[in-house]
């Protein structure tokens, strides 16, 4: 990343040096291309993989002499998938040819052997979690001969429980000296974040996995283009029209919003946590109840601070994690919507409640539509839209919205360089709601808010955002973009806008030609601060 560009040093495991035996028992792997030895050479691409059906499955790693070791890494499975949910609609987060239950032990020199209880699967509920890059800090030093990996139970091809299909696949064992005094340094993965309700996404064309894999595929294609790797990386479903190959997973996951497998636990249990990002939303509007809207045809009602495991399906999981700064999360329109709220959520919650006449009471306390009207007062005619879209034909061009920034601040400067400009109208826009601007001067003054727009129109209306008169209408400010203020944590950064899916094809009338191009400069400035947080926080010793 250009802001992060510097060499960062990285303990070395143990396994890569010269001698190191590994043992596997198996005649038949379940993939093509296995080898024992895969798990010693540092290389995510290659792999040994179990004979389907033989539980369990053992691999020993044994160094040429005994070693002080404090840490084990460890990267486990083919790659990340999704499962049909049996009780309802939507989709689990699973793993392809995963290792559910397994065991670690260390031999010590006098040749006993420790369980290494911390490296047992991380559980939420009692199940074991679907965590596939780990790094086990041992409480105190072993001088090691070697390492047992034991695997008890694992997933079949597309993550599902069939003894018959299962077999591990391990794409890494390490181990690392106690005198190595450099962190344990990996490629951040990237989760991508169906922000919807998973009752909706079924209703619409391929349901759910389809659109999960759109949303990670734009995602992907606008890594690719600032994240070294991301050509070895076309796994399915962020790229569906591609076979899955030897690299898949290697940096992006997807996963639903209302997964229950989407919490704090799958978030630090990962070495080091992904960068979260929620997608933008299809049609449907916060509310304190899930539930189809039955004014408009297939949009809905989300309880989206309710948690995923109850009847209302929100991702109401994410409040603490978010509120404690557990990862970087980035949010767009719709999801940038929820990070404010699950943002919000504590200190609205514990706000009197207001009268229940007052229009603005409920989510209107903190969203409102584009015209300053509450929640469940919005219009769905396509007009009332902020919009600036790809499809638009070019006498739309004019009429784009104009989005003022911050020029000095992170997300944003790098447009500035050259013109010293601090306006664009060279980004995605589509939205009917927005987060109201008085917020970030209280539930969200954790906040900070780097760019807004001007929406005005005739049915603009006075209401709980100051407004101005412009013509026969008036005018609301809309927020933009934000982050949060505390820099000592992992950033909390959200857009009303659209850079995450790709650039407007043609300028804005009198637009310079530095803007094109805005949109892909402002995501790539975001990954920038999120993977900048890793080096302050992950691995500050680098």
């Amino acid at each position: 990343m250009r802001k992060a560009r510097q060499r960062l040093a990285s303990a070395t495991s143990l396994t890569r040096e010269h001698g190191v035996v590994v043992r596997a028992p198996g005649s038949r792997p379940v993939l093509p291309g296995s080898r024992p030895e895969a798990v010693l050479d540092g290389k995510y691409a290659s792999h040994w993989s179990g004979d389907a059906g033989r539980a369990p499955w053992t691999m020993e790693v044994r160094l040429p002499s005994p070693r002080k070791v404090d840490r084990i890494g460890l990267r486990l499975g083919y790659d990340a998938v999704t499962v049909d949910r049996t009780d309802d609609s939507g989709r689990r987060f699973s793993g392809a040819y995963l290792p559910v239950r397994y065991r670690v032990e260390l031999e010590r020199a006098d040749g006993t052997w420790l369980r290494v209880r911390a490296a047992d699967p991380p559980e939420q509920w009692g199940t074991p979690l679907p965590v596939r890059r780990r790094l086990v800090r041992l409480a105190e030093a072993e001088t090691v001969k070697a390492l047992r990996l034991t695997v008890d139970e694992a997933t079949g091809p597309w993550g599902e429980a069939d003894r018959a299909l299962a077999a591990p696949v391990i794409r890494d064992l390490s181990l690392y000296a106690s005198d190595d005094v450099y962190p344990v340094i990996e490629p951040p993965l990237f989760l991508s974040v169906n922000a919807n309700p998973s009752a909706l996404t079924s209703t619409r064309k391929g349901g759910e996995a389809y659109s999960d894999g759109g949303f990670a595929r734009d995602a992907y294609h606008r890594l690719r283009r600032i994240v070294a790797g991301f050509d070895s990386d076309t796994r399915w479903p962020a790229d569906a029209s591609r076979a899955r190959d030897d690299g898949t997973g290697r940096f992006l996951e997807c996963i639903e919003g209302d997964d229950p497998v989407l919490g704090r636990a799958l978030l630090v249990e990962n070495s080091p946590p992904p960068v979260v990002m929620l997608s933008g939303g299809f049609s449907w509007t916060m509310d304190e109840r899930t539930a189809p809207d039955p004014a408009r045809a297939g949009a809905w009602f989300w309880d989206v601070t309710s948690p995923a495991d109850s009847s209302e399906r929100g991702m109401g999981a994410l409040i603490g994690p978010v509120g404690d700064r557990v990862a970087p999360f980035v949010g767009f329109c719709g999801g940038a919507q929820i990070l404010a709220a699950l943002e919000a959520w504590p200190r609205l919650e514990q706000e009197q409640e207001v009268d229940e006449a007052d229009p603005y009471g409920g989510w209107s306390r903190l969203l409102v539509g584009n015209g300053n009207e509450p929640l469940d007062r919005i219009p769905t005619g396509k007009e009332h839209i902020e919009l600036a879209w790809w499809l638009d034909p070019p006498e739309r061009d004019a009429s784009r919205p104009v989005i003022v920034f911050e020029a000095a601040d992170r997300l944003f400067e790098t447009l500035a360089v050259g013109s010293g400009r601090g306006a664009t109208r060279q980004l995605p826009s589509s939205h009917y709601a927005m987060i109201r601007a008085s917020a970030f001067d209280g539930v969200l003054s954790s906040l900070k808010m780097t760019a807004w727009s001007e929406y005005c129109h005739p049915w603009v209306m006075p209401g709980p955002e100051p407004t101005r008169r412009q013509g026969d209408g008036r005018c609301v400010t809309v927020p933009q973009a934000y982050r949060s203020r505390d820099t000592g944590r992992y950033p909390v950064i959200g857009f009303q806008f659209h850079p995450e899916q790709r650039d407007l094809p043609r300028l804005a009338p009198g637009a310079l030609a530095e803007e094109r191009g805005d949109g892909l400069e402002v995501f790539a400035n975001a990954i920038d601060l999120a993977v900048e947080s890793y080096v302050r926080l992950y691995w500050p010793d680098a």
